[in-house]
């Protein structure tokens, strides 16, 4: 199975679940969907329906899972790797998409602070052409690099079992800044260890 780093998006998705450890989340908790939301936002996952699909199936996976009397440290592992895949497979954002989240936001906030939608919208239009014409032009040709050495020798790929290690990691890191608790920390981490390998293929990097 071919890992992808580990993306941001991944990371605030499990300190959203962490948190919601705690907590009520079946049905496809609305807070829990809104900051799935935002972290695919941050991590460059481009709206539609792949993205869309990756927050709902996690979601259904996690709210499934704990209806079923699963422990739901073992749910939190299965949400969080599916989310953690699942992403890594959407189509990348556009910087055009990137300039049109970051507009939408200013939008909503607008409109929530004046209350005057046809101005918001008449500005919000402004800002995404400057943001656009500022950031999404060609980008002037790079200079020429300087001749290279000999290439080194390229270090061995880490295995799927290495990912999942570093995975369980951030897992771990992500729970402690949250929840001031190593054994349920170390308890969520391994379930999302247990998780990842089961789904390496045989154990193949």
């Amino acid at each position: 199975m071919n890992f992808k780093a580990i993306p941001l998006a991944f990371l605030m998705a499990s300190v959203v679940l962490i948190q919601s450890c705690g907590t009520d989340t079946t049905n496809g908790d609305p807070e829990l969907a809104s900051v799935l939301d935002a972290a695919a936002d941050r991590d460059g996952v481009a709206h539609g329906d792949c993205r869309d699909g990756c927050v709902a199936e996690s979601l259904s996976i996690f709210d499934g899972c704990t209806a079923a009397g699963e422990h739901r440290e073992a749910c939190f592992g299965s949400a969080m790797h599916l989310f953690y895949e699942c992403g890594g497979k959407c189509e990348p954002t556009t910087c055009e998409d990137v300039c049109q989240a970051r507009v939408a936001e200013e939008l909503d906030e607008c409109i929530e602070l004046t209350r005057n939608g046809e101005a918001c919208g008449i500005e919000s239009r402004e800002l995404l052409k400057l943001c656009v014409d500022e950031f999404c032009g060609e980008s002037e040709p790079e200079p020429e690099p300087d001749p290279e050495p000999d290439p080194e020798p390229e270090p061995e790929s880490p295995t799927c079992e290495d990912r999942c290690d570093e995975l369980a990691e951030h897992v771990y890191g992500a729970c402690m800044s949250k929840i001031d608790s190593e054994d349920r920390c170390a308890a969520m981490a391994h379930a999302a260890l247990e998780d990842c390998v089961d789904r390496c293929d045989g154990g193949r990097g």
